[in-house]
């Protein structure tokens, strides 16, 4: 079988993706990766040994409409060139993971009647996906919430969030330690956060020294420094409770080891925490479309599976307690415990291929 996908823009559409190609690679399907020209997934999917053709395509500028002139020639020219690819490609299936990249490669594979499926990583789905709904056979969910959000006439079907393989590779193998301290692991994200950045300097005052808490924060490459010279310039010397990063090779390992989790609320994210099943506080930032992260938390939590806190409501002394309540993490926890489903690539795959009946 041959498999095209495409999805692009930022890594919560990116790592999917990949998660999604390998499971067909593994079952020596042929697959194809379209993205956009000089961007990040036309870095990261070469380097995973997966064959990669680029189109020219931009997404519309909120700010400055007059140049969306240029978007909209950017657009006839990413059509015409995914015209192209999927004439001489000739896939038996397309599948889209969002990004406006695979706005016109979803929308010609539906028009030359492949068989076409696109995968929502968010509670609340991207403009891209939902346009693409009106067009494509199956819409794949993350969240059992965003279903009313799509076109009624496509088939929507959840199969939840795939785990990155190399995550899951890390943590083979791995047990969690039997340290008696409540271990709180936090993160930004990929390249940190000025807010959270800002809370654990506080957090990390309060528990300096206080063996009976484990803090172990990140805070992104470009804040480091930064970091270090404001816990410098409050004459804080970290005791041996207290690890700093710039950034976190061992993630998966941290993540597995921790009892809770401070951090934005990324698809990819959440899904790691649910795949290591850690109780979580989740801080959406304000800064993405269409408040996705706000959607994602909000739907963790109804679920009692993390607690949420506005950027704009955070309160130190609130998370002082929440480190110390003992009840609260094990609530999540034992919650996290009763929340099993099965993996969603897999789910993907056996889909698609009931559908050609192989």
């Amino acid at each position: 079988m041959k498999v095209l996908i495409s999805g692009g823009g930022t890594g919560g559409h990116i790592y999917p993706a990949l998660s999604i190609v390998e499971s067909f690679k593994n079952k020596n399907n042929q697959v194809l990766y379209v993205g956009k020209n000089n961007s990040m997934e036309s870095e990261i999917v070469p380097r995973n040994f997966i064959d990669f053709k680029g189109i020219t395509i931009e997404g519309f500028n909120r700010v400055n409409k007059l140049k969306n002139i240029l978007v909209g020639f950017k657009l006839l020219v990413g059509l015409f060139q995914s015209t192209r690819i999927i004439l001489k490609y000739k896939p038996d299936v397309v599948i889209g993971t969002g990004g406006y990249v695979s706005g016109p490669v979803l929308l010609i594979a539906a028009l030359l009647n492949k068989k076409t499926y696109i995968h929502e990583q968010n509670s609340f789905p991207g403009i891209t996906n939902r346009i693409l709904s009106k067009f494509v056979d199956t819409v794949f969910i993350s969240y059992e919430e965003s279903a009313n959000r799509f076109s009624r006439k496509t088939e929507i079907i959840y199969t939840g969030n795939p785990v990155r393989k190399a995550f899951k590779e890390n943590l083979d193998g791995l047990t969690k330690d039997d340290v008696d301290a409540t271990k709180v692991l936090s993160f930004g994200g990929s390249g940190g956060a000025k807010k959270i950045n800002d809370l654990m300097l506080n957090v990390i005052m309060q528990f300096n020294g206080d063996y009976a808490y484990n803090i172990y924060h990140v805070t992104g490459r470009k804040y480091y420094k930064g970091f270090m010279n404001r816990l410098e310039k409050e004459g804080i010397t970290l005791k041996d409770n207290i690890e700093v990063h710039d950034y976190l090779k061992e993630m998966p390992k941290y993540m597995l080891n921790s009892d809770l989790v401070i951090s934005r609320a990324g698809a990819i994210t959440i899904s790691e925490l649910k795949y290591t099943k850690t109780p979580s506080i989740l801080i959406p930032s304000p800064n993405v479309t269409d408040n996705h992260q706000m959607h994602n938390a909000k739907a963790m939590e109804d679920k009692g599976l993390a607690k949420m806190i506005e950027e704009s409501l955070l309160s130190e002394e609130a998370i002082f307690e929440l480190i110390r309540s003992n009840s609260f993490i094990q609530s999540l926890k034992k919650n996290l415990e009763k929340h099993t489903e099965k993996d969603a690539c897999e789910k993907i795959y056996n889909y698609i291929m009931k559908d050609f009946e192989i």
